[in-house]
C-alpha cells in the first residue's frame, strides 16, 4: 500500500484512487512545496516533487498536468473527475478558462474547457 510522510511528520497509508490532485506549490501561501489533495480534509505538504511522488505510487499515467492561474502546475487524477465547467460569476474575472470541482476543492486552470476535457479523457475520465 502506498504511503507518504508530510513535512510535519505525519505518516499516511492510502489507496492511490483517493488522491485527487498533486500540485507543485501551496495555493494559499504560494510556497513552492508539493501539495497532495484528497487524503485529508486539508492538503498535505510533502518533500518529494509531484512527478516523483506520482511515479512512486504508480499513478503518473492517470494524472493530467495543468496550469493554475498563478502559473504553478497541478496534476489532476483524471478518473476521479466527474464534471468540468467554464468559469462562472466571479471566476470569469480571474483568467480561468476551465474549472474542475474535485474533492471539495475547485481547481481553476488556464487551459481551455475543450483541451482539459480531451486531456482528462485521454487519461481515464469519461467526460
Amino acid at each position: 500500500m502506498p504511503q507518504l510522510v508530510t513535512l510535519e511528520g505525519t505518516e499516511f497509508h492510502f489507496n492511490v484512487a483517493a488522491v485527487t490532485a498533486v500540485a507543485d506549490s501551496d495555493a494559499d501561501t504560494g510556497e513552492g512545496v508539493t501539495t497532495v489533495y484528497g487524503l485529508a480534509a486539508g492538503r498535505l505538504r510533502i518533500s518529494t516533487s509531484p512527478g516523483k511522488f506520482l511515479q512512486s505510487v504508480h499513478a503518473a499515467d492517470a494524472f493530467v498536468e495543468l496550469t493554475r492561474l498563478d502559473d504553478s502546475r497541478v496534476w489532476i487524477n483524471a478518473p476521479a473527475v466527474a464534471v468540468i465547467h467554464s468559469p462562472e460569476g466571479e471566476e470569469d474575472s480571474t483568467g480561468a478558462n476551465c474549472v474542475i470541482p474535485l474533492g471539495g476543492t475547485r481547481f481553476a486552470v488556464k487551459e481551455s474547457l475543450d483541451e482539459v476535457r480531451r486531456l482528462l479523457n485521454a487519461h481515464g475520465a469519461s467526460l
